[in-house]
């Protein structure tokens, strides 16, 4: 009898055995299905934090773009002396010794992506010896990138996004000025437009 209990006890204990290897089993095809479940999510969030990057990086760069596409341009600049006559007419030369002003004259281009409006740009004559033509120390302007120039002088105008023709005039106030090459830069909001060359003898 005792025989007969054992066995029957040791057929109850496999069983139960089974029963917990059927449930091990099955808990490891969970975990392995688990795991894969996370590698692949892992996968899909790494994909996702790519594609938010990209994105990213594709509109900073749209935006860089679009912002450099804005800004005005100024073409066909003429840089030049000139001197004033006593009727308050004024005639172009080339000589340093005879001008009263420094002009430029130049087209702000068409450009259907800039804000319209009043925009005032700036005028900088730069002498054969480096230094900036000005009449006043507080005359300064602020680059884009924070920087302070100082500039000769300055013109408002209201632009509406189509080609507009514009003259800047420098005032020499009697000041004389060394023969030699000259470069006049035009800025607008903080950058530079464009630049021009002339010579004075």
């Amino acid at each position: 009898r005792k025989v007969r209990e054992l066995t029957e006890e040791t057929e109850t204990l496999r069983s139960i055995m089974k029963d917990y290897v059927r449930t091990i089993d099955s808990l490891n095809t969970e975990n392995i299905i688990l795991k894969t479940d996370l590698s692949n999510t892992k996968i899909d969030l790494t994909n996702m934090t790519d594609d938010r990057d990209n994105y990213k990086t594709q509109t900073n760069q749209l935006s860089e773009k679009v912002n450099a596409g804005s800004k005005l341009n100024a073409s066909a600049i003429l840089s030049e002396g000139i001197k004033e006559k006593g009727s308050g007419s004024y005639k172009e030369t080339d000589r340093a010794g005879r001008c009263t002003h420094i002009r430029s004259c130049f087209t702000i281009t068409q450009n259907q992506i800039a804000t319209p409006g009043n925009k005032v740009i700036y005028m900088r004559i730069i002498t054969p010896e480096g230094s900036i033509l000005y009449s006043k120390s507080s005359n300064t302007l602020n680059t884009e990138t924070g920087k302070s120039l100082i500039y000769s002088d300055k013109k408002s105008i209201n632009y509406q996004n189509q080609a507009t023709d514009v003259c800047i005039f420098y005032d020499l106030n009697g000041s004389e000025i060394s023969s030699g090459d000259y470069i006049a830069e035009l800025w607008c909001e903080g950058v530079r437009i464009g630049t021009n060359k002339f010579v004075l003898k």
